[in-house]
């Protein structure tokens, strides 16, 4: 995997977005050592079932939005590793 893109319903109403994004953007917990199983990634319990996956290739995080809250989240978005936004 080396992209990966948010959609679907509307993105920027789950207001948990930007940690979303920072999960999967941000390498930490036991991810940032090395070991990343299948079953570890699929686990719900696990918070930050994506951490650590731009240190295993992720090259890109974008998201599809109809912008309706983008005003107010951009700029964590931005912070949080968003790269590339798709207004629809």
């Amino acid at each position: 995997v080396d992209k990966i893109r948010l959609t679907g319903g509307e993105p920027t109403v789950r207001p948990d977005l930007a940690a979303v994004v920072g999960e999967i953007a941000t390498p930490c917990g036991p991810w940032s050592k090395g070991g990343c199983s299948l079953a570890a990634l699929t686990r719900p319990s696990c918070a930050g079932a994506l951490d650590g996956l731009r240190p295993l290739g992720l090259r890109q995080i974008a998201m599809t939005t109809n912008g309706v809250a983008l005003s107010r989240l951009l700029p964590s978005l931005h912070a949080a590793g968003l790269d590339k936004l798709n207004l629809s």
